[in-house]
């Protein structure tokens, strides 16, 4: 049986974690997700990035780790910063 995969979308004002951030949704498609990223950062103007994670569904943590699979071009964004 194929595991079942999530795409877990987080904006974050001004590509900082420490600072203001929110879930924008949890997808099953890797391209809706992506999708959702990009026009979650274009509805903030460009201050918030939003990260894409890909994640097991009911994994446990053993090795099973999310992967950052997308980051949008929001102000301050690059794969460092997030």
């Amino acid at each position: 049986m194929a595991k079942e995969k999530t795409f877990v979308v987080t904006a974050y004002k001004f590509a900082d974690r420490s600072a203001h951030s929110y879930v924008v949704g949890v997808y099953n498609k890797k391209a809706m997700a992506i999708k959702m990223a990009d026009a979650e950062t274009e509805y903030r103007g460009g201050k918030y990035s939003c990260e894409v994670l890909e994640c097991g569904m009911n994994a446990n943590h053993k090795g099973h780790r999310p992967k950052e699979v997308y980051i949008s071009e929001g102000q301050g964004a690059t794969h460092s910063t997030i």
